[in-house]
């Protein structure tokens, strides 16, 4: 009876060391989908940033766009 007994606190013991490694399994995986989350939202912050240099570029080439046509203007007056 008492055999019994060690072996069942034993098995039991057993599952309580399989839960343990099971929600430490579970942790580390949450852990690494934030990552992975963490690195897709990097990613998306570098694509905007990278959107932003070529508006940036845009806008220059606006400007350069607008003085052209005034210059264009002034010598459209000279004439």
């Amino acid at each position: 009876m008492l055999s019994r007994r060690v072996c069942e606190t034993s098995m039991l013991s057993r599952r309580v060391c399989e839960t343990s490694m099971l929600s430490r399994r579970v942790c580390e995986t949450s852990m690494l989908s934030r990552r992975v989350l963490t690195l897709r939202n990097v990613a998306i912050i570098e694509a905007c940033l990278r959107n932003l240099n070529v508006i940036k570029t845009c806008l220059r080439n606006l400007n350069v766009i607008k003085t052209c046509l005034r210059n264009l203007n002034v010598i459209k007056t000279c004439l």
